[in-house]
């Protein structure tokens, strides 16, 4: 049984026969409770029959309703037009970059629909709605035709300026806030998603908003026909009844409410519906409200002074905490608890700490289904916070900071009855005398890797191996012809067979591309280029081909020997071997193209590799070449908004004799060094705070380590080993970091000297 879901939303359920014959979807308009349950149950008991022998009987009913959780988080980017994707980790909270896809211009709020099967952002620059589809496999989006008058791919305009987005209880209809011209926009839902736009037969209505002003933010009573709408200019709340058969809405008797206070920006209901809560910003206080039968509110006693400059608030899944953010410089977070009579008690965020510090202009919260972690988004500096909630005091744990994309604003996430889970498919080793491609698959269970076939030839000596992050094309950069040979991944068995348009020239008078990389959209490639240049290439969505980008080649330093995109896809950083330091980039998310951010940094002797941890705050690089009676591991700090490097205190590191390759886990907890002539690999533990490393052990590996990887899942570590001709292979201990080699290895390469390697794995 699947199950797509939003908190506080609809669920829809498929039933499934035991022969795998799939029933139509049951659809359940209402939370997950006991009369739904006993009805779903009712359901699958009439699938089954009388048994035979006349001993007959009724299989019994099912157990309890798997739990929903977290699969995926999204969060709306205004300052670059985007909305990034992320895995969320249902044990540590922790949110995985995913990619990003491009939305409207401005995206100022973000909403998933009550079926789970799209989202919608509200664009207040462009003054239009972005319909985006969702993949609940892989967590994808995609924009689809919002508008369908047009036959186009179009977003929906309204009148105004919308800024926020709410769906009534089916699903059916969308309300849309135009904050600018004081209206709410009816819209109808088509079961493609798309909304009535302007200008159709199903227009959508308009309803001016009587005696109130700026709207901010709309809410729905959990289990009433009841529409909320939070306005700033006026500082109240007006109260409307909907019409669940055509959508309208007809303003409450005694609407709007006063707020409490001034510049109302966001509304909090109990999960009961019984009480609510108005975070005031510009009088610093709440709103405490009784919500009545007919679902108005009523003041419940006097507001609550906070302290600070309330913005956006929410509530756990079970009504306990109210969770208020404070949009200052320096942002916090406060606790409430929620009596039994509604009112409100402050307690301390953090232990001795009443109020959990947070980045600069914090925008929006969420509360992930299960209510045990809490995403801030913070459009000041572009990060987000992630908190750990306890179960019993409400109090938070600060769980881990993320860099985000431009001025994050509106986050949600995306439930279902599994979590996304990554598991290891295949790894793929470019051989660089033979001159081909060796595929291998994983085995999930124990990392061993079993070849695919033979290699593939290349069509030069191959410098680097790279897969897109689909899974479905593999890339390598040839250095004695100076191009790219291009291949389709079977998803099946990882066979490789190049496809039409391969090998693909890298740039007229360039010669020597040394490094590729493929930003986490999926559709930029970047190639480092010996002759002091980056070349850049965007990627066809369909059939894989590469085709240079307007303005490429880019200016590097001397001789970049690699290159990297940042997990957020907004910046790319190139190691440079003669002038030993690093360039570092901004990439344009519309064109792919690249702009330097400042002057290159100095990183050490000879750097020659770098990756960045999975957070996007923290690069470490590789210096290959002999200082200061050593070798060295640079690392750096990572500018959110502006992506410079600034090295970390207590940089560089010590590392084995000549370190060649650097490899971040992907729960960023490790990196991992390999070392070319001491013919080993070394652990760091990363501090996850400030992210300076303490040296660990060493490990040992074939002859002349060259390149080293880390599976998706961080469970595994491969080295290609250039002189043995083998492939390292480890399991990491998740605590210590250690690495145990893995029975069987090492892995024969298959061609001749192994030069770079990568893996691959699926979300499921």
């Amino acid at each position: 049984m699947l199950l797509d879901s939003n908190p506080s939303q609809p669920f829809f359920y498929t039933a499934t026969l035991s022969d795998d014959k799939m029933l139509n979807p049951i659809r359940l308009t209402g939370p997950l409770n006991t009369p739904i349950l006993t009805l779903l149950s009712l359901f699958l008991l009439s699938l089954t029959g009388c048994g035979g022998g006349g001993s007959g009987g009724v299989t019994p009913p099912p157990g309890p309703a798997p739990v929903p959780v977290a699969r995926f988080a999204y969060v709306a980017n205004t300052g670059d037009d985007t909305i990034s994707v992320f895995i969320a980790n249902n044990t540590t909270g922790q949110l995985i970059h995913h990619g990003y896809t491009l939305t409207g211009d401005g995206p100022t709020s973000l909403t998933i629909d009550p079926s789970g099967l799209f989202a919608y952002t509200t664009n207040a620059n462009s003054t239009d709605i972005s319909l985006l589809t969702i993949d609940s496999l892989s967590g994808e989006l995609n924009l689809a035709d919002c508008n369908l008058d047009t036959g186009a791919t179009d977003n929906c305009f309204t009148n105004g300026t919308p800024v926020s987005l709410a769906f009534e209880s089916t699903g059916r209809y969308a309300y849309v806030a135009n904050h600018n011209i004081d209206t709410i926009s009816v819209h109808a839902k088509d079961p493609s998603g798309a909304l009535s736009a302007l200008g159709i037969v199903q227009a959508p209505i308009d309803v001016t908003l009587s005696g109130s002003s700026g709207p901010t933010q709309i809410r729905v009573h959990p289990d009433k026909d009841v529409l909320y709408v939070v306005h700033d200019g006026s500082s109240d709340v007006g109260v409307y009844d909907i019409n669940t058969s055509d959508g309208t809405l007809l303003e409450a008797a005694g609407s709007p409410i006063v707020s409490g206070g001034t510049g109302a920006m966001d509304m909090a209901i109990t999960p009961d519906g019984q009480y609510a809560y108005v975070a005031n910003q510009t009088s610093g206080n709440l709103g405490v409200f009784s919500i009545d039968a007919a679902g108005l509110l009523v003041a419940n006693g006097s507001v609550l002074p906070t302290g600070g400059t309330p913005h956006a608030l929410a509530m756990d899944a079970s009504g306990q905490w109210l969770y208020m953010i404070s949009r200052e410089a320096s942002g916090t977070v406060s606790v409430f608890e929620i009596q039994t009579d509604g009112t409100l008690l402050q307690i301390n965020c953090s232990g001795a700490t009443q109020n959990c510090p947070l980045g600069n202009l914090p925008e929006s919260v969420a509360i992930d289904i299960t209510g045990q972690f809490i995403s801030i988004t913070n459009s000041g500096d572009n990060s987000v916070n992630v908190f750990t909630i306890d179960q019993t005091s409400g109090e938070l744990t600060d769980t881990r900071t993320l860099s985000a994309r431009s001025a994050p604003s509106a986050v949600a996430y995306l439930s279902d009855l599994v979590e996304a889970t990554v598991t290891p498919r295949f790894a793929y080793v470019a051989n660089e005398a033979s001159i081909d491609v060796s595929a291998y698959l994983i085995d999930a269970s124990n990392g061993a890797l079993s070849p695919i076939g033979t290699p593939t030839a290349t069509a030069g000596t191959p410098s680097s191996v790279v897969v897109d992050p689909t899974g479905r094309f593999a890339y390598v950069a040839n250095r004695s012809t100076d191009n790219i040979s291009a291949y389709r991944i079977n998803s099946g068995t990882g066979a490789l067979t190049e496809f039409s348009g391969s090998p693909f020239d890298i740039e007229t008078n360039q010669t020597g591309p040394q490094s590729i990389t493929i930003d986490p959209s999926g559709r930029f490639a970047y190639v480092a280029i010996s002759t002091d240049v980056i070349s850049a290439f965007s990627i066809d969505s369909s059939s894989g081909a590469l085709t240079l980008l307007t303005g490429s080649p880019f200016v590097a330093g001397d001789n970049p020997g690699s290159i990297t995109v940042d997990p957020t896809g907004r910046f790319a950083y190139a190691t440079n071997l003669i002038s030993d330091d690093v360039s570092a980039y901004s990439i344009d998310p519309s064109t792919g193209a690249l702009s330097a951010i400042g002057l290159t940094v100095p990183a050490g002797n000879g750097p020659v590799s770098i990756d960045i941890d999975p957070t996007g705050r923290f690069a470490y690089v590789a210096n290959t070449s002999f200082i200061n009676g050593g070798f060295f591991v640079s690392a750096f700090e990572i500018n959110a908004s502006t992506g410079a490097l600034t090295e970390l205190t207590g940089s560089p590191y010590p590392a084995g004799s000549g370190p060649i390759s650097v490899a971040v886990d992907p729960l960023g907890q490790f990196v991992y060094v390999a070392n070319l002539t001491s013919n080993n690999v070394r652990v760091y533990s990363i501090d996850v705070s400030t992210g300076e490393l303490t040296p660990g052990s060493t490990f040992s590996t074939g002859v002349d380590p060259q390149s080293i990887t880390i599976d998706p899942t961080g469970q595994f570590v491969y080295v290609a080993n250039w002189s043995s001709n083998d492939i390292s292979a480890y399991t990491i201990d998740e605590s210590t970091g250690v690495l145990s080699t893995i029975t069987g290895q090492p892995f024969t390469a298959g061609g001749s000297r192994p030069f770079s390697i990568t893996t691959t794995g699926v979300v499921q």
